[in-house]
């Protein structure tokens, strides 16, 4: 939806209070950012009725955003931050699982060292050293791709910020 097309000023409701007036491309900018739903409560200045905002956009003809718009470049711009912030999470979602698990089998090979010792068996040493292996690639994993995940937001924060320049 094209920012400033819908000519007005609106009152809308949020966390059980009335904010505004606000122009429409606040309005609509604060539904796409996704701080308010598109089914967020408005009244246009002077009208004294509410609807949700999702209504309003049904009733206003929206022009075309072309391909060589100013418009379509900042959405393109905003959905391929958004993109790779996505696909970073999901990554680090990944490996945290990847490193939880790494934890959970260390802590079987610990219990399979602590039942060979007791039974005085020579595994004991072997899976103790197995399970410590694991214990110590979960907890670098783990840190490393926290640092990693805090890298590449704060980048996708800076190249965001630079864009808008």
């Amino acid at each position: 939806m094209k920012p400033g097309n819908m000519a007005g000023r609106y009152y809308y409701h949020h966390n059980n209070e009335v904010h505004g007036p606000v122009e429409f491309a606040e309005l609509n900018n604060q539904v796409f950012s996704g701080f308010l739903e598109p089914h967020v409560s408005c009244c246009k200045e002077g009208s004294g009725s509410w609807v949700p905002f999702h209504d309003i956009c049904k009733t206003q003809s929206t022009p075309e955003i072309t391909s060589g718009s100013p418009e379509f470049s900042a959405f393109v711009t905003q959905l391929k931050y958004e993109n790779g912030r996505r696909a970073v999470s999901n990554a680090g979602t990944i490996f945290n699982v990847l490193s939880y698990l790494s934890f959970l089998v260390a802590g079987l090979f610990g219990l399979g060292a602590a039942i060979a010792a007791k039974e005085s068996s020579n595994l004991a040493v072997p899976y103790g050293a197995i399970g410590l292996g694991f214990l110590i690639w979960g907890l670098l994993a783990l840190f490393i791709v926290q640092a990693l995940t805090a890298l590449a937001f704060a980048v996708f924060d800076i190249a965001e910020q630079t864009a808008k320049r």
